[in-house]
């Protein structure tokens, strides 16, 4: 639906913004080489041009205003790209290391979940990450793996790092978002 939707490039559309956040998280949680496009943190449109190399330059033309205008998009690539520094597993580009990941079996269409466990304990702050996406369009609760486990991501913010919220047992994953845990 939301592809079919009217298109406006001016207006603030609150979907496509949290679209854009879990299809960020996505990327930034995939081992390896992380790559973005200039003036995606910002919502840039191009007015729905795919391959604009050879049109205007004011339409290829990055519009720094729009990075005011959608600074909580900014703010929530900031955060993931600290997130990816905390976790270093995420920055291998090793096949070595995929039986750190345990994916969970789940009947909840639309959602991925899955653990990842830290071979650079020394280093980083997290010994385990969960991570679950909810492309659907419901909210998910979804069992936790055991223990105590700090909230980093949700679909508001990237950087609760920085907070102390603690969940166990289970957690809400809302429509069309993600969500990052951290285990010490």
């Amino acid at each position: 639906e939301t592809l079919r939707k009217e298109k406006n490039y001016e207006s603030y559309d609150e979907e496509i913004i949290r679209l854009n956040k879990l299809a960020a998280v996505i990327t930034f949680t995939c081992q390896g080489m992380n790559f973005i496009q200039a003036g995606e943190e910002f919502a840039r449109t191009k007015y729905g041009e795919d391959n604009s190399y050879n049109l205007s330059p004011e339409l290829n033309m990055l519009d720094w205003n729009r990075a005011y205008e959608f600074k909580e998009l900014v703010e929530y690539y900031r955060g993931l790209i600290v997130l990816r520094k905390l976790f270093t597993p995420l920055n291998s580009f090793s096949n070595d290391n995929l039986d750190l990941y345990n994916f969970d079996d789940t009947t909840h269409e639309g959602l991925v979940s899955y653990t990842i466990k830290n071979y650079n304990n020394a280093l980083d702050l997290y010994n385990k990450l969960y991570i679950a996406y909810n492309s659907s369009l419901d909210n998910i609760t979804v069992k936790l793996p055991e223990g105590k486990w700090q909230l980093l991501l949700n679909e508001e913010s990237s950087e609760l790092y920085y907070s102390d919220i603690n969940v166990c047992d289970e957690i809400i994953i809302s429509k069309q978002s993600a969500i990052i845990l951290g285990q010490k």
